[in-house]
This record gives structure tokens, C-alpha cells and sequence, in this order.
């Protein structure tokens, strides 16, 4: 399975089927931060859906709206440096 080859490149995956928690929700950017021990302000959300990366925005998460390969490595550069 494709999908499955791609989750296997991440320590961990959160997939909102079995969290029970859909995005834009908070609960579940709140969910994660919880379960990964994190700070929001020191996360980075990355989605291709405006409403997904406001909702995250509104909880502190730096966010990054998806528009292509380039641009998503570019602001990733840029915000971690």
C-alpha cells in the first residue's frame, strides 16, 4: 500500500479515522499536542485546506498553507531558520 509506505517515513502518524477527532476541530490538533508533549507555538501544521490551517493557527501552531512541493520547503526554510 502507497499510503502505508509514506506513514512509515514519520516516528508518528495521526489519522483523524482513528483518533475519532476531524480537522478543522482543535480537539485533535489539541489531541496531538497532548500525546506527543508539545507546544504549540513550537509545531509546525503543513494542509492544503485553508479552514484546517486556520483552525490550527487559532490554537498558536505555526502554520503553512500547501500550494506545492517548492513553496511548502521554502517556508519550512524559512521558518526554521
Amino acid at each position: 500500500m502507497r499510503q502505508k509506505k509514506v506513514f512509515d517515513q514519520f516516528e508518528h502518524v495521526y489519522l483523524s479515522h482513528i483518533v475519532g477527532i476531524r480537522k478543522p476541530d482543535p480537539l485533535i490538533f489539541k489531541h496531538v499536542l497532548t500525546e506527543l508533549k508539545a507546544k504549540a507555538d513550537e509545531t509546525i501544521f503543513i494542509d492544503d485546506t485553508v479552514e484546517n490551517v486556520e483552525a490550527a493557527k487559532k490554537i498558536g501552531i505555526h502554520t503553512i498553507l500547501a500550494t506545492s512541493p517548492k513553496q511548502i520547503i521554502k517556508e519550512l526554510d524559512t521558518a526554521l531558520s
